[in-house]
C-alpha cells in the first residue's frame, strides 16, 4: 500500500473543453503531489479530448466514455477505478486553491477520531470571494446528521472522502442532481467533521448555470429524486423536522403537477400543507385546481420555477 497514492481526485467533463484546463493544472500544481488525478470524458463532442491529451503527467489516468451518461455515471465510474485512500470530486469548472492537498492532509492528520470518514473545508465564489455554503460558523465541529437531514447546511462545500466509507455506496445514476442523497446515506453510517479552510475556488459567471436550465425534460428523475428522498428519510424528517418533510412533499407535488400527475400531486401538495402550512404551496395549489396544465407551466415559466 506504500506506493500506492493517498488522493485520487476526480475530475467529470462534458463539453467543458474551454473551462477543463484550469481545473486539471490547479491539481497538478499542488505542492503536495502524492495523488492520482482520474480524469472522465463523458462523450464530450467538442475539443475537450485534445485539452487533455495536450497536458502530459505521469499521474494522470484518463478515460472517455462513449456516450454522455451524465454526471452520476462518470463520479461512479471514476470511484470504482479510484485506488486512493481519499476520494476528491473536482468540478470540470472549479479549481483547487495552492497548497490545498497540502491544508487537507495536514488536518486529517491532527483529527484524533479514526470513525471520521468525510471531511469537510470551505470553499468561495472566484467572483465575489464569498463563501459558497451556509451553516458553520467558522469553527471546527463534527458534521451531524440530523444539521443535513433538516437542511440547516445548505450550498456548496468541499468534500473530502475516505475511500473505504464509500464501499459499494455510488450516486443513483437515474438522477439529475441530488448528490444529498448520497451525502446522507453515508454520513448515517458514518461521522464528517468540518475544518474552517478554504481550499477550492468555484467558478459560476460562465456558460449555462443548472439554475437556469429548463427542469421540464427532467421532471420524472426530479420525481424519482424527491420520491426517494421521502422512502429513505420521510419518517426521520417528519418527527425531527416537519419543514423539511413539507418542502420535499411540495416538490414531489410540484414536478407531478408540471408531469401532468394532477391527482398524485394534489395528494401530496395538500399533504405538505397538513405538514406545515405555507401560503405560497396554498396560492399554488388553488391555481393548479383551476388553470389548465399549460397556463400552469407558463406561469411557472414567467416565475422562474421551470
Amino acid at each position: 500500500m506504500e506506493n500506492y497514492p493517498i488522493f485520487s481526485i476526480i475530475i467529470t467533463t462534458y463539453n467543458r473543453a474551454n473551462l477543463v484546463h484550469r481545473a486539471i493544472l490547479s491539481v497538478l500544481e499542488q505542492s503536495y503531489g502524492n495523488f492520482e488525478l482520474i480524469i472522465i470524458n463523458g462523450g464530450s463532442t467538442d475539443s475537450t479530448d485534445q485539452v487533455v491529451r495536450s497536458i502530459y503527467d505521469k499521474r494522470i489516468r484518463y478515460i472517455i466514455q462513449n456516450e454522455n451518461k451524465g454526471l452520476h455515471s462518470s463520479r461512479n465510474l471514476g470511484s470504482e477505478i479510484a485506488i486512493g485512500k481519499y476520494l476528491y470530486f473536482l468540478d470540470d469548472d472549479d479549481e483547487l486553491i495552492p497548497g490545498a492537498l497540502e491544508q487537507i492532509i495536514q488536518s486529517i492528520d491532527n483529527l484524533s477520531s479514526n470513525d471520521v470518514k468525510w471531511f469537510w473545508f470551505n470553499a468561495v465564489y472566484a467572483e465575489t470571494n464569498s463563501f459558497s455554503g451556509t451553516g458553520f460558523h467558522n469553527e471546527e465541529k463534527k458534521v451531524l446528521f440530523r444539521d443535513l437531514l433538516c437542511q440547516k447546511i445548505r450550498g456548496d462545500y468541499a468534500l473530502v472522502l475516505n475511500r473505504e466509507a464509500f464501499g459499494t455506496n455510488g450516486s443513483d445514476e437515474r438522477l439529475w442532481g441530488y448528490e444529498g442523497l448520497l451525502l446522507l446515506k453515508i454520513h448515517k453510517e458514518y461521522d464528517g467533521y468540518y475544518f474552517p479552510k478554504v481550499i477550492l475556488r468555484k467558478y459560476r459567471q460562465h456558460g449555462a448555470r443548472i439554475s437556469n436550465i429548463s427542469i421540464l425534460p427532467h421532471l420524472s428523475q426530479l420525481i424519482l429524486g424527491e420520491s426517494l428522498y421521502l422512502e429513505d428519510f420521510g419518517d426521520e424528517m417528519k418527527t425531527i423536522c416537519p419543514h423539511t418533510y413539507a418542502r420535499h412533499l411540495f416538490n414531489l407535488g410540484y414536478f407531478q403537477m408540471l408531469d401532468g400527475k394532477k391527482e398524485e400531486a394534489k395528494k401530496n401538495i395538500l399533504l405538505s400543507l397538513k405538514s406545515r402550512f405555507s401560503l405560497k404551496v396554498f396560492i399554488f395549489y388553488i391555481l393548479s385546481i383551476f388553470l389548465p396544465h399549460q397556463q400552469l407551466i407558463f406561469l411557472c415559466k414567467i416565475l422562474k420555477k421551470v
